[in-house]
């Protein structure tokens, strides 16, 4: 349906409900489940915007969770396991037991971040010394994957193949949620104190979902 390159990867919405082909927006959706508690039907596009807008000030979500988006995502391990953690979707991924690693399978940074002086988790500017960290970066990833190649020539398995990839390897998996949580993770990791790479991600499918709730973005102010 849309696919949108990011880094290494790229994400693509693959399915979602209700589907364009039904002829009705997201946004409506969301407000003919709300209006299904009391039997009311749609009074025309002015009266459907005020009620979405009526339900996002008051917090009235649970309507959102009727829509559903399904994105297939390829992004390195790293950044994959911090969105795991988002529990409230479904997630089925690439198991590297049944297919095997390609060299081109890693996720390179372009620029290496400093170590933030006061925050344990985050990044703060660029190291000045690029150059020898991406050195570094490049051959310890190359000799990971002559490594993993040279095991899978020996006839070892590519479950335990697989133990000496790093985490800059690149994995893919199919991520179905509904709108509620998924406008949830978008505010979180679409903020500017996201990991750099998973607000790539996020920033991306964004831009996305935009195109399918114009109106329930714009209320929510994302």
């Amino acid at each position: 349906m849309q696919k949108i390159d990011v880094l290494s990867g790229y994400v693509e919405l693959i399915n979602m409900m209700p589907h364009p082909s039904q002829g009705i927006s997201a946004d409506l959706y969301a407000v003919n489940m709300a209006r299904t508690s009391f039997l009311g039907e749609s009074k025309g596009e002015e009266a459907d915007l005020k009620l979405l807008k009526y339900l996002i000030e008051h917090k009235h979500l649970s309507p959102l969770e009727h829509i559903k988006f399904t994105f297939k995502v390829k992004v390195d391990i790293a950044t994959a396991r911090q969105w795991f953690r988002y529990r409230t979707g479904v997630f089925s991924e690439l198991s590297r037991r049944y297919t095997e690693v390609d060299e081109d399978e890693f996720y390179i940074p372009t620029d290496f971040r400093a170590q933030s002086s006061n925050n344990k988790q985050a990044s703060d500017g660029l190291i000045s010394n690029q150059v020898g960290a991406q050195n570094i970066f490049d051959s310890i990833v190359a000799s990971a994957w002559d490594s993993y190649a040279k095991l899978i020539e020996l006839g070892v398995a590519r479950e335990q193949a697989r133990l000496v990839l790093p985490v800059a390897s690149m994995t893919t998996f199919i991520w179905t949620t509904d709108a509620r949580n998924l406008l949830h993770f978008l505010k979180e990791r679409c903020d500017e104190h996201a990991q750099y790479e998973i607000r790539q991600y996020a920033l991306a499918i964004m831009k996305i979902v935009r195109c399918y709730m114009p109106h329930t973005l714009k209320f929510m102010e994302m």
